[in-house]
């Protein structure tokens, strides 16, 4: 796997008119969940994306979001604002790696891929499944939104038409694809190693649990003529958010560099003066800096924990996109 990505969210409270609850969105280590139309912006200089865009921003990165409430004349919902941290192996770093992201228009879905890279062994990019399974997701989100269907969107079936797009080339990826729902939910599919953690007040209330074969060999989707898994092995759940939550979505780049505790802590120091918006950001580059600079460390990380359980002598942190 070569690429990792994570979402975090956070819930405030505000009042707007419906025509006020355009906010933006930033893909970059963090992703902000805080109002119904963020736009958007990539890597680290916070680049502007088109709001309208709808097929996926593929990157290598780390997502951070805040969750606020906003009031229309018909109900309480929650919006979002969306950070990306990108920070690809330094020797995929001219190619942009191998894994993938997506990131809705409105920030309601939000999607990783991270491309296993043992297909670079027999002369596949590892890189183009990924972005597959994220282009997949992107359409089907703009199919749904189109016939007026995106307040019933489930990840699974996102995923399911990701891995549709998958199946026309070659590789496999780890995929995790998260729906937040307005009315104070998120909806989940993973596959693999890569997840969601979900942060409130100072604790982990909910993450993922890996699906692995064995020790770094994690469930992946590919090829059907290869008797790759599909769609169906993910692990589903529902979790209830509310106002002041972090939601991070990531591939195994975070998480196996970076203790939960550590991102709490680091979430926990953002200064309560800080905007959804702002918070995203900071959380997002912080724990984007954090992860790298782990990776290339030998101080105890999660991934030499996991090795050493299994019989495996492996000091330090894992270089990773």
């Amino acid at each position: 796997c070569t690429h990792k990505y994570i979402y975090l969210i956070k819930l405030n409270h505000n009042n707007h008119n419906k025509k006020n609850m355009i906010r933006s969105v930033n893909r970059r280590l963090t992703v902000h969940l805080h109002h119904l139309h963020p736009s958007r912006f990539l890597h680290t200089n916070f680049l502007p994306v088109h709001q309208q865009h709808t097929t996926p921003l593929l990157a290598h990165h780390v997502s951070n979001a805040i969750i606020s409430e906003t009031y229309s004349t018909t109900a309480k919902q929650i919006q979002c604002k969306a950070v990306v941290f990108e920070r690809p192996h330094p020797e995929k770093e001219a190619k942009g790696g191998e894994d993938a992201s997506y990131i809705s228009p409105d920030c309601s879905v939000l999607a990783v891929a991270d491309g296993v890279g043992g297909w670079a062994e027999q002369g596949v990019d590892p890189a183009h499944y990924a972005r597959a399974l994220m282009r997949g997701v992107g359409r089907a989100f703009s199919s749904a939104s189109s016939s007026s269907s995106a307040s019933s969107l489930q990840p699974l079936e996102l995923m399911k038409e990701g891995y549709l797009e998958g199946s026309k080339v070659i590789g496999s990826a780890t995929c995790c694809v998260c729906v937040v729902h307005s009315s104070g939910y998120v909806s989940i599919a993973n596959v693999g190693d890569s997840g969601i953690m979900i942060v409130r007040n100072g604790s982990s209330i909910f993450k993922t649990k890996e699906q692995q074969y064995s020790f770094n060999f994690p469930y992946q989707l590919g090829p059907p003529s290869l008797r790759y898994p599909t769609p169906s092995v993910a692990d589903l759940h529902t979790v209830d958010v509310v106002p002041g939550d972090f939601i991070i979505v990531a591939t195994d780049g975070l998480f196996d560099n970076v203790f939960p505790a550590d991102m709490i802590k680091i979430i926990d120091k953002l200064s309560p003066e800080l905007s959804a918006e702002d918070k995203a950001k900071e959380a997002a580059k912080l724990i984007g800096e954090f992860a790298s600079s782990m990776a290339r460390s030998m101080k105890k990380t999660p991934f030499e924990e996991n090795a050493k359980a299994n019989g495996i002598k492996f000091p330090g942190g894992k270089l990773d996109d």
